[in-house]
């Protein structure tokens, strides 16, 4: 039985406080998974496939480029150009795997990623909270969920405990 996706708990938050952009074509997924060297796992095609990156609150997931649009929103925080462009920073190229995939923010400048050398043993991948403080030493990351959608689970758990459903913190 498939897992339901679980961003649509993400209508919990009313539309001043929540935007999902459009779902991603095969197509722009496809061309993500040849730029960065892999195939994105099952769930998180899911989730680019329902909604092509956004907004909750403070917390970001990115999405992908389409090649086909006609225009390319801004809304849209392109997985592949925040990939190259944590790569190219010189003060960052000996701390950022180029196996780290940057997937999602916080409010607070931390970054998500999804480990692809995870993929190996894990098959939903390993999803890794950055510091963006500490990058560079020992602990700057650290293990925050297994697979896509227990990410995005842990997320909205923790949104809901911080915002109410109309964008205002506890």
């Amino acid at each position: 039985m498939e897992k339901p996706n679980p961003l649509a708990r993400a209508e919990y938050f009313s539309q001043r406080v929540r935007r999902l952009n459009r779902g991603a074509s095969k197509e722009a997924i496809g061309q993500l998974a040849s730029a960065i060297g892999f195939e994105p796992p099952p769930e998180m095609v899911a989730v680019l496939s329902y909604a092509n990156g956004g907004r909750v609150c403070d917390f970001s997931f990115f999405g992908v480029v389409d090649p086909n649009a006609a225009f390319r929103s801004p809304k849209v925080r392109d997985i592949l150009s925040k990939w190259r462009t944590l790569r190219s920073l010189k003060n960052l190229t000996a701390e950022w795997p180029s196996t780290w995939v940057p997937i999602g923010y916080n409010g607070f400048g931390d970054i998500y990623v999804l480990d692809s050398a995870s993929l190996v043993l894990i098959p939903e991948g390993s999803i890794l909270l950055v510091d963006h403080e500490f990058v560079g030493e020992e602990d700057a990351h650290s293990q925050f969920a297994i697979g896509y959608f227990s990410f995005l689970e842990k997320v909205l758990d923790e949104l809901q405990m911080v915002w109410t459903p109309d964008g205002r913190i506890r």
